[in-house]
């Protein structure tokens, strides 16, 4: 409670482990070099106010596949007689702060392989990956942002498995909430996301072979990732790269500006190959400034091939989970880029929009699997009017330079795409 922790070495600031294992935070600051918080297997972090630490609090969990509820009982302050002055708040208001150079908050892998699901519930919590110093109340310096970020991709290539961890490192750099092989669920009220690349939420396979949660097995539907923003105003895209899992994705009176795409097993391959040929001819300074990766690697006996096969995780996958959206309690999409959704429940009163100088065209019932790296529209049918329902397979094609904005709406508002449109790019879903 109202407190301060600083890591400048890497690893994390806060860390949930496991069942019974739950961190309670109230107007608590943790500023790391990697990864601010950490949540694992069925650990829970809240995180709200300083004041709300005096409310006696019940708040119900459903944790694991037996759909097991637990109750927690938060009454932090029942018995604290001493006085907490506005003057010692380290945030703002009292709110939590929870900042990292690599991520905000990383969800890791269970190695047990069971369909077990962590918890993050906050409310009034500013997220961020680190961009600019942090300094305290007085001016003096808490982090060095240079740094920081140097401490982020210092690997010692011998030490892990096949030098993954440096490339992997480098995919999920900045962006503020990332899932790593992992059943989650997130529930966020009145917080902000800040993120350094403009990735606010990202989804991954974890790189650790080791970890036998990480692979599903094809038809095996796991918990997943169910993830609210509520009453927030959002900047940034949204990428769920882990086929493996679903993502159920609710905005509750919430303004949401960004792309939001379903990843596939073959764009994800696809990409880690090209970001690995990319890196291995580049140099490091961070490693050797006179050396390309590549040189570094193979000396400590590391090959591309061998990296590039960590981090491939099947060779094939059918089974198609993707995004799963419902816009409610009249919430805004202004979509800036290509996405694409496996299923959109739009409700009364929520709209879907391009952003100021461009158009989006909505195709639904577009063929969509995990041997694509990208969805032709015209397999689909356009949406002229939109009307609230639930729709399967969604593309919505962003078009950029034109005249005016278009909508989509519960109340059946639409857009057309201009003529001659064809097939709609999947995107780079990697970062």
């Amino acid at each position: 409670m109202n407190s301060y922790s600083i890591n400048t070495v890497g690893g994390y600031g806060v860390y949930s482990l496991g069942a019974d294992n739950t961190v309670w935070m109230y107007g608590a600051k943790s500023v790391s070099a990697q990864y601010g918080t950490i949540l694992c297997a069925q650990g829970s972090i809240y995180m709200d106010n300083v004041d709300a630490a005096y409310e006696t609090q019940e708040i119900t969990v459903t944790a694991g596949s037996d759909a097991t509820e637990t109750t927690f009982t938060a009454d932090a302050m029942a018995e604290y007689d001493g006085v907490i002055d506005e003057a010692d708040y380290l945030i703002a208001d009292g709110n939590c702060f929870i900042a990292g150079s690599l991520n905000a908050v990383s969800f890791t892998a269970d190695v047990s392989g069971q369909n077990l699901d962590s918890h993050l519930i906050c409310n009034g919590t500013y997220f961020s990956t680190l961009d600019e110093d942090v300094a305290d109340e007085d001016g003096n310096l808490l982090t060095d942002v240079m740094e920081f970020n140097a401490l982020s991709y210092l690997v010692d290539y011998s030490a892990i498995t096949n030098g993954a961890p440096y490339f992997f490192f480098n995919h999920i750099d900045g962006s503020t909430l990332c899932y790593r092989s992992v059943n989650n669920e997130t529930v966020l009220t009145n917080c902000v996301l800040e993120s350094k690349t403009g990735v606010v939420i990202q989804s991954v396979l974890g790189y650790d072979s080791s970890a036998s949660g990480i692979n599903v097995a094809d038809g095996t539907e796991y918990v997943g990732l169910d993830i609210t923003l509520a009453d927030m105003t959002v900047t940034g895209d949204i990428l769920h790269e882990d086929y493996q899992r679903k993502m159920v994705l609710t905005l509750s009176g919430t303004e949401l500006t960004g792309a939001i795409v379903t990843g596939t097993l073959a764009n994800w391959n696809e990409n880690i190959e090209a970001e690995i040929a990319e890196a291995w001819e580049s140099i490091d300074p961070n490693v050797d400034a006179e050396r390309t990766v590549g040189e570094v690697a193979e000396e400590a006996g590391i090959s591309m091939e061998n990296t590039i096969a960590t981090l491939e995780k099947n060779d094939t996958y059918e089974s198609f989970w993707g995004v799963r959206l419902t816009l409610a309690d009249e919430s805004v999409w202004t979509v800036t880029g290509t996405s694409s959704l496996a299923e959109l429940t739009v409700e009364e009163g929520s709209v879907i929009q391009a952003a100021d100088g461009a158009q989006i065209a909505i195709y639904v019932d577009v063929d969509m699997d995990n041997a694509m790296t990208e969805y032709d529209v015209t397999t689909g049918t356009q949406v002229d009017e939109l009307t609230a329902g639930t729709y399967e397979n969604v593309v919505i094609v962003v078009t950029e330079g034109a005249a005016a904005s278009g909508e989509a709406s519960g109340d059946g508002l639409g857009d057309n795409p201009p003529d001659g449109l064809g097939g709609g790019s999947l995107g780079d879903p990697m970062k």
